[in-house]
């Protein structure tokens, strides 16, 4: 599989937003942050990174500052380390993924816990499902069907 420039960068860019993150000496930073993703601008000269944290919504509220405090530092030394010809400014945004996945496995469960009383009937594979309509094209009336034509009067 061949790999984009583009795609090397955002790669090269989280790698490197996470080195540089252990450097960041700011007490605000206290929980587990990890860079969970990256993306680049058509441009590549704004990069938006993705972080989680394990915290309290109290914690995560400090980090959002301290990150948005440390961005100048983090891009000077991002262009240290980097060898691009622009080094993109840094935004970072919290990753609610970790949250939402949670809360999947959460439904999840609770489906499987109700299901548990239930038992599957043996022929559910052998049920057809009703017949659907195929979809019209949107904008489009339905055909009106030619009206039945009388007989012509012989003159």
């Amino acid at each position: 599989m061949q790999f984009e420039r583009r795609d090397r960068i955002v790669e090269l860019v989280r790698q490197e937003l996470a080195e540089v993150l252990r450097d960041v000496k700011d007490p605000r930073l206290s929980g587990f942050l990890t860079i969970t993703g990256v993306e680049l601008s058509r441009d590549m000269k704004k990069a938006t990174a993705f972080y989680s944290i394990l915290g309290t919504e109290e914690e995560r509220g400090w980090s959002a500052e301290a990150l948005k405090s440390a961005a100048p530092f983090i891009r000077y030394q991002l262009k240290l380390r980097l060898r691009l010809k622009t080094i993109p400014g840094v935004e970072f945004e919290y990753d609610k993924t970790p949250e939402r996945a949670g809360r999947v496995l959460e439904l999840l469960g609770m489906i499987e816990k109700d299901q548990a009383g239930f038992p599957i009937p043996p022929d559910i594979h052998s049920v057809t499902p009703p017949a659907q309509e195929r979809p019209r094209a949107a904008g489009r009336r339905p055909r009106k069907l030619p009206a039945a034509r009388k007989p012509r009067k012989k003159s």
